[in-house]
């Protein structure tokens, strides 16, 4: 990680030469488009695709549902898109900025090696958040559990009468950025924050910080697991009130140097939650997590209780999507990595599961993956990636498949009635390498492949 100086951006001149990278991307647009409405007269944004391109990757990127915000949009895109080097001019002149703001998953691409020399102050949309909000700042990271537990927040702070707004590592809706400035004091802003932005060292850390837990993640882009451990901590401050997962190993040693220090365990919930949405035991970590917060807020176990049975669960977090032939389908999409998706299984222990599943390891053992999977008899159906490989030299019986198509029907068809069928990648980059049809013009979106499920024959029954 990276020491840096205060962003202070309020008190500098209005004409620091500042450059935007990936501003087709949801944190570089947003910062890109702040910058300019607040009155910086010199900044510079960049995009890899072509100048013509800039609009219709925007638009792929970036959440939006009703016409009138795509209009918006794109008028202001318009008005500051002279600014963007893009295609061959990609990254010319950034050397010579005051100062850069990058997208949390800079790395990512191998057009950014120079970056990675560059001698200018390097920051990202998280330093803007942190230091500009006028309210009370809710972080939340872990190695999985993050996503959910920054939406039961914000959920329980609504319920309970606070003013409450998410953003940061946040796909579900657009940035809040636009209107930090007009964020009601007295509430809240809930950031779920990943070990990416945090790898930029913070120059501010949140009133509150949670972390849910930490296992192996993101190795390749860690030296160590020691450091991924470490990236994790740097989340919480000398100002700040940390709420630890007293049961994760790495997470229960994290509160030295904190303000104050709560811990949370699944154990201790005081009352059980009827809500369909929470499937698994591991959600139990992450309600556990929300009410801890929801104590230090000032909610009652009254209002907690009631605004944690209305709570719907986040997209592609074991997402209902209903009921195909007698046969459970969820959607767990966002479940890329092994331990996520090894809790996934464990959610619907004791019912047939048949696994659809694939991509990168990110360099983490499988052994407990793939330990979980014998002993649970899990149906495993993969997309041919490096994640399958793994398993399959640990011994787990898999069928392979050249898309995510066959392998999703293969594992329907393997699916006996009442049991349960589970997209869950396991694996990094499964959506946008095996459902993205920008990427491959032969693959089917998510959406389709559960119509094709819909459209089919029932499968036959397993137990015959």
């Amino acid at each position: 990680m990276t020491s840096l100086a205060p962003l202070a951006l309020d008190t500098r001149s209005k004409d620091t030469d500042i450059h935007v990278v990936g501003v087709t991307g949801v944190e570089g647009m947003s910062v890109m488009d702040f910058l300019v409405a607040e009155g910086f007269t010199n900044v510079t944004g960049h995009c890899l695709c072509k100048k013509d391109g800039l609009e219709r990757e925007l638009l792929e990127n970036v959440v939006l549902t009703h016409p009138a915000e795509k209009r918006r949009l794109l008028e202001r895109v318009r008005a500051w898109s002279n600014r963007v080097r893009s295609g061959a001019d990609y990254l010319n002149g950034i050397e010579e900025a005051d100062l850069v703001f990058l997208p949390q998953s800079w790395k990512l691409y191998k057009e950014n090696v120079q970056l990675l020399s560059l001698k200018v102050p390097r920051y990202n949309i998280m330093h803007l958040y942190l230091e500009l909000a006028p309210c009370t700042t809710i972080g939340v990271t872990g190695s999985d559990g993050k996503t959910t537990t920054t939406n039961l927040i914000a959920h329980l702070l609504r319920a309970g009468g606070r003013s409450a707004e998410i953003s940061g590592n946040y796909r579900q809706g657009p940035q809040v950025l636009s209107r930090i400035k007009m964020l009601d004091p007295n509430g809240f802003l809930v950031l779920e924050i990943s070990n990416r932005h945090l790898d930029f060292g913070l120059t501010k850390h949140p009133n509150i910080a949670v972390v849910t837990n930490v296992t192996e993640n993101h190795l390749t882009e860690h030296e160590s697991f020691e450091a991924y451990v470490c990236t994790k901590a740097s989340i919480i401050g000398p100002e700040t009130i940390a709420v630890l997962n007293k049961e994760n190993v790495q997470t229960a040693k994290m509160g030295k140097g904190a303000k104050e220090v709560h811990f949370f365990e699944k154990r201790l919930v005081p009352f059980a939650i009827a809500n369909p949405s929470l499937f698994g035991e591991h959600n139990l970590e992450n309600v556990a997590a929300a009410y801890v917060v929801g104590n230090l807020v000032g909610l009652t176990d009254d209002e907690l209780h009631r605004a944690f049975e209305s709570f719907i669960a986040v997209p592609e977090r074991l997402e209902l999507v209903g009921e195909i032939h007698g046969r459970l389908v969820i959607n767990n999409l966002s479940g890329t990595s092994a331990e996520s998706t090894r809790r996934g299984v464990l959610a619907f222990s004791g019912r047939p599961v048949s696994l659809v599943m694939g991509g990168d390891t990110k360099g983490v053992d499988y052994t407990d993956f793939a330990d979980t999977l014998k002993r649970e008899g899990t149906s495993v159906h993969a997309v041919r990636s490096e994640a399958s490989h793994a398993l399959r030299v640990l011994g787990v019986h898999l069928e392979e498949h050249d898309t995510a198509k066959d392998a999703s029907v293969a594992a329907f068809q393997r699916t006996p009635k009442d049991g349960v069928l589970l997209f869950s990648p396991g694996g990094a980059f499964f959506e946008s390498r095996f459902l993205n049809k920008k990427k491959n013009p032969n693959a089917l979106s998510f959406q389709e492949i559960i119509s094709l499920l819909r459209s089919s024959e029932p499968p036959r029954d397993q137990s015959q």
